[in-house]
């Protein structure tokens, strides 16, 4: 056999190993540098991952003492709220200009817009001045981001898991929902122990306690109605068990508060003479 045509053969083959292996080598090193390269796609971007969904923007959260850290943004190229104080910082000496803010759900919603601009939030009229005293949270989980600051809040932000769907994974996309723990349009319960104002009425039957206690009521409605100009549609719930002389009062903040004015002021009543009182079902000491 004649070794020139082999020899040639051979080496053709290894010229064309040689290159195939080069075009891998850099396909490879484009994945890499593609994926290694911070900042590519900007805040509110997640970096798109070799033969994976995009990976959702980080939630670095610093608040101590009711002060919200911006130092997370300042190498975001975005334009934000706080862009001149925090060129200002990156153009002085460490330390020298202050990066905080308030921790109000207000400044927290625009710090987290600016970390992922697809981001919807959305507050209740009353929560956007809420501070939020102490948190550290480092998490790509909106769910979470939530469930941090209701907890964070002391639950002056009630926690309904957020509020909203998320509409990329890992939480990309999401909704945020900022409601408040203590609202007054939310219902309130309140239990009054009336034994002692009984008591005071001496030996009567059933029908003038029961006849006591409803002009009691109305005496609360009337005023929530004429003085305090309350619809009568948010007029409070009344429920009396005369076996254990307990009121139960279901209604507005303002209602209870008003009702328990009035039935503290009775005579015969401890002031604050809830529930939790020790219960007095005895007879007083002229009834039979």
């Amino acid at each position: 056999m004649n070794a020139r045509p082999l020899k040639i053969t051979i080496t053709l083959c290894l010229f064309f190993l040689s290159t195939l292996t080069g075009s891998l080598r850099a396909q490879d090193t484009g994945l890499e540098d593609a994926n290694s390269s911070p900042g590519r796609m900007g805040p509110g971007q997640g970096r798109v991952m070799a033969g994976g969904p995009p990976v959702a923007p980080l939630f670095n959260i610093q608040i101590e003492n009711g002060r919200l850290s911006l130092e997370p943004l300042k190498d975001k190229p975005t334009q934000n709220p706080w862009s001149a104080t925090l060129a200002r910082a990156n153009s002085s000496a460490p330390g020298t200009i202050d990066t905080s803010i308030p921790a109000t759900i207000d400044n927290l919603s625009k710090y987290m817009r600016v970390i992922d601009t697809n981001l919807n939030i959305v507050l209740s009229p009353d929560v956007g001045n809420i501070v939020v005293q102490n948190l550290k949270l480092n998490t790509r989980n909106v769910g979470a981001v939530h469930e941090a600051i209701a907890v964070a809040s002391g639950g002056a932000i009630l926690n309904n898991g957020g509020g909203g769907g998320f509409g990329r994974p890992n939480g990309m996309g999401a909704n945020l929902t900022f409601v408040s723990g203590r609202s007054n349009t939310r219902p309130s319960v309140e239990v009054f122990n009336l034994t002692g104002y009984i008591q005071t009425l001496g030996k009567v039957d059933d029908t003038i306690v029961r006849e006591k206690i409803d002009g009691l009521l109305k005496l609360t409605q009337s005023t929530l109605v004429d003085d305090m100009k309350m619809s009568p549609g948010d007029q409070p719930n009344f429920k009396f068990h005369p076996g254990t002389k307990l009121l139960i009062v279901v209604g507005k903040p303002e209602a209870i508060d008003l009702a328990r004015k009035i039935i503290n002021a009775l005579p015969g009543q401890q002031p604050n003479a809830k529930a939790d009182l020790p219960l007095d079902s005895a007879a007083p000491p002229d009834q039979k």
